[in-house]
């Protein structure tokens, strides 16, 4: 089993890429790192053999539970089957994702459209609508300023059902904003498609090209907006190979 360490704006995964008769190994591996508390990074990413496209991407936890999707994830992946010189085409319950390398040498991925759910009271009696981004749930605040509102707090109330992600205008083109990651479940140094949901919630501070610029710590990730409503997430990754299996 080839295993991989990934990282998206501060956003850390292990990567393992099994052969399709390693299910088992797979589990006995992250199970032993909890048990051990040797789970150093933010979600694992497995994947599988797949038709249709290069690999199918499984994202698991550190509870254990898993993710629908995860935009950092996916331009991790992307960058990994770049390096092996493969197609960078990944399989989510979703669809199929591309992922291609901008001229910045960003890594680029296309989630699609937000489905959006509704609006309704959370904690603090703040109004938080809830967003999906390629499967993935935010409920998403709109704050005057992200560091000054207790988000750990808010994000223990609304997870599991959905990830917290607050955010603040800056300026044209320019938001701020956090997330409290479920499963997670604690605030991450980014994230893919809470950017894309505060993006998608602050669209009118977006500039004339549907670009915007979000902002998460002392991360900058790219969201742009394209005529058909789909939203396209960029931004850097860097990978390293930690073990190479047998195949």
């Amino acid at each position: 089993m080839d295993t991989w360490f990934g990282n998206a704006c501060g956003n850390t995964f292990l990567v393992l890429f099994p052969n399709s008769n390693e299910h088992q190994l797979v589990t006995r591996h992250l199970n032993n790192l909890r048990h051990k508390q040797q789970w150093t990074f933010d979600s694992a990413l497995v994947l599988w053999p797949t038709k249709g496209a290069n690999v199918a991407m499984q994202v698991i936890e550190r509870d254990g539970t898993t993710s629908n999707m995860c935009g950092n994830g996916a331009r991790v992946v992307g960058k990994i089957l770049t390096l092996q010189g493969k197609a960078s085409t990944i399989k989510t319950g979703q669809g199929v994702l591309r992922v291609s390398t901008t001229r910045q040498r960003l890594l680029s991925v296309c989630l699609g459209k937000i489905a959006q759910f509704g609006t309704r009271n959370n904690p603090g009696n703040r109004i938080f609508t809830t967003y999906e981004v390629c499967g993935e749930p935010h409920a998403v605040g709109i704050v005057k300023n992200v560091h000054q509102f207790p988000l750990s707090t808010w994000g223990r109330s609304i997870v599991p059902a959905a990830n917290c992600t607050i955010v603040s205008p800056v300026a044209k083109g320019i938001i701020e904003a956090r997330t409290y990651e479920r499963g997670v479940n604690k605030i991450t140094e980014s994230c893919g498609t809470g950017a894309c949901a505060a993006a998608f919630a602050m669209r009118e501070n977006a500039d004339s090209f549907g670009k915007m610029e979000v902002r998460m710590h002392n991360h900058v990730l790219k969201v742009h907006q394209t005529t058909f409503g789909k939203l396209t997430l960029e931004g850097p990754a860097l990978v390293r190979q930690i073990t190479k299996g047998d195949k």
